[in-house]
């Protein structure tokens, strides 16, 4: 019979155990003494549940649309959004939209319509963006077997950590030509992707998933355009062949020869000229007769410029692959030997979950402008593919697959269009056009039919002068003309006692062989502020040539107020006129002249 509980002593050695005796009153829990051997495992209890599986990684979609010409895309294109597939539904719903990784793929700009030259070539379409294959879901590791129950041995050690999953599998994708035919009418690139199944860095043919093929196809070939606007007049053409002599008539005294027209062409490097660079065009009349232009005989209002086209548009980013799933549970630890029967212990905790598999890497798209060689005739863009394996977001050289790579290069420049008739109404001068000794900045028809047009100077007559001396006495009526600038130049320089003014500046003005200037009435200066940005695209490459910033930018007119002391000035800071009493005759602004035809 077991006595009432004494005092704890100090542990000893566990000796052999006795007989069990009938239970007695709990008594109080002593220090824990040293641990004795362990004794063989007990059967193996209920296996704890496994651990959860974690969460799957969430597809990468892209979503594209028609954009309709606008702020993104002048001519119109096709907007490319990118984003999370949240709700694992296959589609991009807006809220799942990552605004900040929209791209827009947009037309070519439609060229304006000017002097018949050589046609630019087409640019080539940028392409699509690739598209990474959903990762597979991991398998779910087995239920434990349920054991025999039996008598509880003493509490079995936490058995080990479960290995980890294996690492999830790489997504490839694979580019090849496509031919014309049903899947592109006009040809392109074949895409098609798939999980790298055998781990050997290649989309072999068994590992496609033809589902997720796609075509990026060429543009179809546009409509032709309408007829432009006729383009300004040619310049005159080579003396044609002789025609067949006709009768002898009676001789004549021997007129003196006309001379021929010759043309010169000479590479253009990129530069003010041709961004691009081009072919620098020369005419002139063969004063000497040798064939050949000479430099004194270049016509330099004649030159013209006909410039490479611009290099096409870098294709949108390719979007990121989708995260590879989870890896399987972990095996259960192995059961230990059973112990001698005691009082049952607490129930095991649930073993460890397994490490989840690695994540499959992305595949990324870098694109880089590609020079004229031997990859692309007219230069392009040059896009290359590969793993992210460090997973730092960006395609690093060591990444690159270079059997991946693919070029999309500028189309060839077409050869030169015959020269358009001139069209019945049109005007022969442009907005913009270096003639006339400057840049023609406005053009009218009068009832007749016949084109006049307003050229301003290329450079500034004085960068701050006064209106005129007879500052403080009105010109009168014949000076306050708002557009004639021309009879209040002249109505300024007649007043008596006047010596000195900006008009007679203009008016006294000789450059690039003419002297009909004069300085602009304030809705003349008014209407050149308005084409401010075709006469400057021409005044920039111009040597020595004076734009129209917006920096002091205070233009005198030839407009009188009726105000003694005052007259109109032109802002080209804000496109305003102005003519308050803080701005009298006596203070300096600049001058340019202008003239008519």
């Amino acid at each position: 019979i077991t006595g009432a509980t004494g005092a704890q002593g100090i542990q000893g050695l566990q000796g052999v155990a006795g007989p069990t005796g009938a239970t007695g009153a709990q008594g109080p829990i002593g220090l824990t003494g040293a641990t004795g051997a362990t004794g063989p495992q007990g059967i193996q209890g209920v296996a704890g549940s496994n651990g959860t599986n974690g969460a799957d990684g969430k597809n990468t979609l892209a979503k594209t649309t028609t954009e309709a010409a606008g702020a993104n895309c002048t001519t119109g294109g096709v907007k490319i959004e990118y984003g999370l597939d949240a709700n694992n539904n296959g589609t991009l719903d807006v809220s799942e939209i990552n605004a900040s990784l929209t791209k827009y793929v947009c037309n070519g700009a439609v060229g304006a319509t000017g002097a018949q030259g050589i046609q630019g070539a087409t640019g080539a379409t940028g392409a699509q963006g690739i598209q990474g294959v959903a990762g597979a879901t991991g398998a779910t590791g087995p239920q434990g077997q349920i054991g025999l129950t039996g008598p509880t041995g003493a509490q079995g050690i936490q058995g080990l950590t479960g290995a980890a999953g294996a690492s999830g599998k790489n997504t490839l994708a694979k580019t090849t030509t496509e031919a014309a035919g049903s899947n592109c009418t006009t040809g392109g690139v074949k895409i098609e992707y798939g999980l790298d199944a055998n781990s050997n860095g290649t989309l072999d043919i068994s590992e496609i998933n033809a589902t997720l093929t796609k075509y990026v196809c060429n543009g179809a070939v546009g409509a032709t355009g309408a007829t432009g606007a006729t383009g300004a007049q040619g310049i005159q053409g080579i003396q044609g062949v002789a025609g067949t002599n006709g009768t002898n008539g009676s001789n004549g005294t021997n007129g003196v020869d006309g001379k021929n027209t010759l043309a010169k062409t000479t590479t253009e490097a990129a530069g003010a000229n041709c961004t691009t660079g081009g072919v620098k065009i020369e005419y002139g009349l063969d004063a000497n007769n040798n064939g050949t232009l000479d430099v004194s005989e270049i016509n330099a209002t004649l030159t013209k410029y006909v410039c490479n086209g611009a290099v096409g548009a870098t294709g949108a980013q390719g979007i990121q692959g989708a995260t590879g799933a989870t890896g399987a549970q972990g095996p259960i630890g192995l059961t230990g030997a059973t112990g001698p029967q005691g009082i049952q212990g607490v129930a095991g905790s649930n073993g460890t979950n397994g490490t989840n598999g690695a994540d499959g890497k992305n595949t990324l798209a870098k694109t880089t402008t590609e020079s004229v060689g031997a990859n692309c005739t007219n230069g392009g863009v040059k896009i290359e593919y590969g793993l992210d394996a460090n997973s730092n977001g960006t395609l690093d050289i060591s990444e690159i697959n270079a059997t991946l790579t693919k070029y999309v290069c500028n189309g060839a420049v077409g050869s030169t269009g015959a020269q358009g008739p001139q069209g019945i109404g049109g005007f022969v001068h442009y907005i913009g056009e270096k003639i006339g000794g400057g840049v023609v900045f406005h053009l009218w028809k009068d009832e007749n039919g016949i084109e006049h047009g307003l050229i301003v100077s290329i450079e500034n007559q004085s960068s701050g002068f006064i209106w005129s001396n007879m500052n403080t006495t009105l010109v009168g009526i014949n000076a306050q003309s708002s557009w004639d600038g021309l009879n209040n130049s002249l109505a300024i320089i007649s007043q008596n006692g006047h010596s000195s003014s900006s008009a007679q500046i203009c008016i006294d003005l000789v450059s690039n062989g003419y002297s009909d200037w004069y300085l602009p009435a304030i809705d003349e200066l008014s209407l050149l502020w308005h084409n401010r940005f075709n006469v400057n695209k021409t005044l920039s490459s111009i040597p020595n040539a004076d734009i129209f910033s917006m920096a002091n930018t205070f233009y005198w007119s030839s407009t009188e107020t009726t105000f003694s002391d005052v007259a109109w000035y032109f802002a080209f800071d804000s496109g305003s006129a102005n003519a308050n009493l803080g701005y009298f005759k006596n203070a300096t602004h600049r001058v340019r002249a202008i003239r008519a035809f």
